[in-house]
């Protein structure tokens, strides 16, 4: 049960946007999804591929924590699910 909590948590805090939309001001301090809601809004324009490309590389993290912590986590949900 901890490892999904753990999993939950750090899933929300990596893709928080307004607690860092709120504190940050420097362009250099922005999170992924900042970056990619400014990179989104340019003037110019901006390629789908390049934010293809940030979505992705936003995901990647959460799925590796998900992998790392898979057999904790489906151990936590069996458990939990027993009666007896």
């Amino acid at each position: 049960m901890l490892a999904a909590i753990c999993i939950f948590q750090f899933q929300w805090r990596w893709n928080e946007f307004m607690g860092p939309l709120i504190y940050l001001t420097s362009f250099k301090k922005f999170t992924v999804a900042l970056a990619l809601y400014t990179l989104r809004g340019e003037p110019q324009g901006s390629l789908p591929t390049q934010l293809m490309a940030g979505g992705t590389l936003m995901t990647l993290p959460v799925i590796l924590i998900f992998a790392i912590f898979q057999r904790y986590f489906i151990q936590g949900v069996a458990l939990s699910g027993i009666k007896g």
